[in-house]
């Protein structure tokens, strides 16, 4: 199919509402074709061009063929769920810092994470995701109320857009778990020093300092948990592993900074430690955010035809 087309489709399908959207889209495609193949010189690249214009807005193209009947607008449905997303994303890194920190977040005008625990984590983020569903409804309404269409063109740009939309390859795999027995040496280093096998005299007393211990653990714990699901990715594609990877990686790290925050340390190592934690749970946030992007185009993309 013509590069147009397609492209045109990739803007279709995510406002689209429809059980058989295969079907739909090929119909879409078809009426460009052959409204194209009706003007003067036929299926030229300028009047496929001209064809995919005259179809209008794809918001209007998708409600005009959606076929199903929705609570929210048909062709809104879909990017509710996306701005939900993004929103709930942002909302769990907040969570998970704040968990962490055991202070509250405020992050003007809508974002207030109150000091938690990792038990009330639990129950404070599925009342979070009620909320962040309807403030993006709200956001949806006012946005329309100020005249500009809601789309999807900007939260193209933060997406993963691997056009192979497959597995991660072996050689990633194989990185990843280099990185966890890097991190594994370095834990040893940390806890007993240089290993006598090196046949290097004494301890590595800079490594012997509080901070280093605990640190390696969380490091441990999040490559850990991040090789585990990229092994797993690469056994079965499913493109919500986009979204289930940093996930791990941030209840990786609020498992190991619960246990290691029970031995004692000093002040200052405690303080660093938890700041290294923020700055790679904000980390994860984004990575977050991109991987609720990356799910959702890949499963409303066009077809391949």
């Amino acid at each position: 199919m013509n590069a147009h087309i397609s492209d045109f489709l990739e803007r279709v399908r995510p406002f689209l509402v429809a059980a058989n959207e295969v079907d739909v889209l090929r119909e879409i495609g078809s009426s460009v074709e052959d409204r194209a193949a009706g003007m003067a010189g036929g299926m030229t690249e300028e009047n496929l061009q001209a064809a995919v214009g005259a179809m209008g807005d794809p918001r209007d193209v998708a409600a005009a063929w959606s076929t199903a009947r929705p609570a929210v607008a048909a062709n809104y449905r879909k990017i509710h769920w996306l701005l939900a997303g993004l929103l709930y994303a942002v909302t769990v890194g907040m969570a998970v810092i704040s968990a962490i920190t055991g202070g509250a977040t405020f992050v003007g005008p809508f974002v207030y994470i109150p000091s938690l625990t990792p038990l009330t984590l639990l129950c404070y983020l599925p009342f979070a995701f009620v909320f962040d569903y309807g403030l993006a409804s709200l956001l949806i309404q006012v946005n329309e109320r100020l005249g500009t269409r809601v789309g999807v063109e900007w939260v193209r740009h933060i997406a993963h857009r691997d056009p192979r939309r497959g597995r991660p390859t072996l050689g990633r795999v194989i990185g990843e778990l280099v990185g966890v027995a890097g991190t594994v040496a370095l834990y040893l280093l940390a806890r007993f020093g240089i290993p006598h096998v090196v046949s290097l005299p004494g301890p590595m007393q800079l490594m012997k300092i509080p901070f280093f211990i605990p640190f390696a653990v969380c490091e441990l714990a999040l490559v850990t948990a991040e090789f585990t699901v990229t092994f797993v990715h690469y056994a079965r594609d499913w493109p919500a592993f986009a979204i289930i990877k940093p996930l791990a990686g941030m209840v990786a790290l609020l498992i190991a900074a619960t246990i290691v925050r029970t031995s004692a340390q000093s002040g200052l190592a405690d303080l660093i430690l938890r700041g290294v934690l923020v700055v790679t749970v904000l980390i994860k946030t984004w990575d977050l955010v991109q991987g609720v992007a990356t799910a959702f185009f890949a499963w409303n993309a066009a077809p391949r035809m």
